[in-house]
């Protein structure tokens, strides 16, 4: 299951005045009323023929009428960003699920790069709905709070962007959407050389004016203290190991479910040296973790465990049309291994597998249940046989939080850290469309995810030892293997 990085786009919550942000700026295209109504009845239409529960956390009648209301304010031409900004927090805000999406479309946001222009000029952190400075070189100190930017209040510029991000975890949006405020600022409130900002002090309020910046110059300011510096043994970008050798622990970070190609090879590499003898436990940092393929999952647990298991106790797939488009293309990499004489058996070989054939062979609207029974992994001759931990917090999200799921259910070591942002009950992948007057992209939910153990109440994975965001686990850890030494 892939979960990638977007640009979501938001606008004032519902009960605030619509803005066109980007109504002067001439050179972005405008898309008449009946235009945009008929993307709306396109994409509600979608949202009920590919999602499998739409309407749970929000009656039919009401979403509705939320979709009449919002197309009677759209009573005259509109740029799509304006568009998008208006639709995302009422077709988003149906359901918490955070694999619905729409895509800021990058070729608009290019044209203003294109055109020198610049964006809120401070990398900042979102956390319990307030901002705060996530820099060491910017022009305020680290981890100052911004009260206010150009005269509006964080707390609404907050509550603006996070409006149409609807996923089941408020910690896990918040973290998830701070790398892209400059640019979500821009796409809520439009072009500003100049940003008021408001922060506070020991002493109160003070403001300070600074120049917009280019994305690439805020990227410079990128910056935090300096951590007790790491020296990996083995590293790439999306997983790491290093070592704490006088507590006979290696450390694995798990910092993203991707990368399938060099995983193996990493694995090999890191537990041929677990297998040394030094290190008796094992720790595996999968915080921050937003997810990626389950598929690096499979392949880790071979390496931890030879007891049955599975990444899932139940999925419940929503079967449509657009589904079955989505299916074929993702298969579609494979026709190249066929030569042009035998290209006709192309469409059979997608159906050789029984679950490709199951879903393209359903009818339309069928609900097709698969569950799933706890299987052996591969054996591996370098499977550790120590102690095993495991680090989750808000950011252990869809592939990661399925990975902390069944290494619960399974009993495969000790959980320390946070609650993961995904829960153990979920709908997640998305089947992709494009909407026809305005090309927008979106993502839509097609199947609901029951995790091994998992319980349909809106929690995640619960770690063993909860700690608070003032703890840090990996000492939590470091502490508790030094007690049981």
């Amino acid at each position: 299951m892939k979960f990638k990085l977007i640009l979501i786009t938001a606008i004032l919550i519902a009960n605030h005045t619509f803005a066109q942000v980007f109504d002067s700026v001439a050179y972005y295209p405008k898309y008449k009323p009946v235009q945009l109504h008929h993307d709306l009845d396109v994409l509600l239409k979608k949202f009920e023929e590919i999602h499998p529960d739409y309407f749970k956390d929000t009656p039919k009648e009401i979403v509705l009428k939320r979709y009449e209301r919002l197309k009677a304010r759209i009573n005259k031409p509109l740029t799509r960003i304006d568009f998008m900004n208006l639709f995302a927090p009422v077709v988003f805000g149906v359901i918490k699920d955070g694999h619905n999406y729409v895509n800021a479309p990058e070729d608009d946001l290019n044209q203003y790069v294109e055109r020198g222009g610049v964006f809120f000029p401070l990398p900042v952190s979102i956390y319990h709905k307030k901002l705060f400075v996530n820099s060491i070189k910017a022009e305020l100190p680290y981890k100052t709070e911004i009260t206010g930017i150009n005269g509006i209040a964080a707390k609404t510029i907050v509550n603006t962007i996070l409006s149409s991000y609807n996923p089941e975890s408020v910690e896990y949006e918040e973290r998830f959407l701070s790398g892209d405020f400059s640019r979500l600022y821009w796409f809520n409130y439009g072009v500003a050389k100049k940003f008021t900002v408001t922060y506070t002090t020991d002493v109160g309020a003070k403001n300070i004016i600074i120049e917009g910046r280019s994305l690439k110059q805020i990227g410079k300011l990128n910056g935090q203290p300096k951590q007790p510096a790491k020296k990996y043994l083995v590293n790439y970008p999306n997983y790491g190991f290093y070592e704490f050798p006088r507590l006979s622990i290696g450390v694995i970070e798990y910092r993203a479910c991707d990368d399938l190609d060099n995983f193996r090879p990493f694995c090999d590499s890191v537990f041929t040296k677990l297998q040394t003898g030094t290190y008796k436990q094992l720790v595996i940092d999968a915080r921050g973790n937003g997810g990626g393929t389950t598929r690096l999952n499979q392949i880790f647990y071979e390496y931890l465990t030879d007891k049955p298991i599975a990444q899932y106790a139940e999925v419940d797939v929503k079967v449509s049309k657009a589904s079955k488009c989505d299916l074929i293309k993702a298969n579609r990499k494979y026709a190249g291994w066929f030569k042009w004489y035998n290209y006709l058996y192309y469409p059979i070989y997608i159906r050789q597998n029984t679950d490709r054939k199951l879903l393209l062979t359903a009818s339309n609207g069928e609900i097709v249940k698969t569950k799933f029974e706890p299987l052996k992994p591969m054996a591996n001759k370098l499977l550790f046989k120590g102690e095993i931990y495991l680090l989750t917090d808000c950011g252990t999200y869809s592939s990661a939080a399925i990975f902390a799921a069944s290494f619960k259910c399974y009993h495969l070591g000790t959980i320390i850290g946070q609650e993961t942002g995904e829960p153990t009950c979920f709908t997640g992948d998305w089947v992709s469309i494009v909407l026809p007057n305005t090309k927008l992209e979106c993502a839509i939910s097609d199947r609901r995810f029951v995790l091994p153990c998992g319980t349909c109440d809106g929690h995640g994975v619960i770690p063993d030892h909860i700690l608070d965001d003032n703890n840090d686990a990996m000492d939590f850890v470091k502490k508790k293997i030094a007690r049981n030494k």
